[in-house]
């Protein structure tokens, strides 16, 4: 269930609105959402506010 201060569930997949990485849901809170994605030096966790994002439709194939 989505939470009414956020569109995003914890585990949805997420881009910034103006592009960059796939990136996952791991935390929301009074409009922002904390997401974790991947680099070369390991898994990082930063926080956007809920505007900044799009949810990326999971690929059913």
């Amino acid at each position: 269930m989505h939470s009414i201060s956020t569109p995003f569930c914890i585990g949805d997949t997420v881009r910034l609105n103006s592009g960059g990485p796939d990136m996952m849901v791991v935390d929301f809170d009074y409009g922002t959402v904390t997401v974790a994605y991947r680099t070369i030096h390991g898994i990082r966790e930063t926080r956007f506010q809920t505007g900044c994002l799009e949810f990326i439709k999971a690929d059913k194939s």
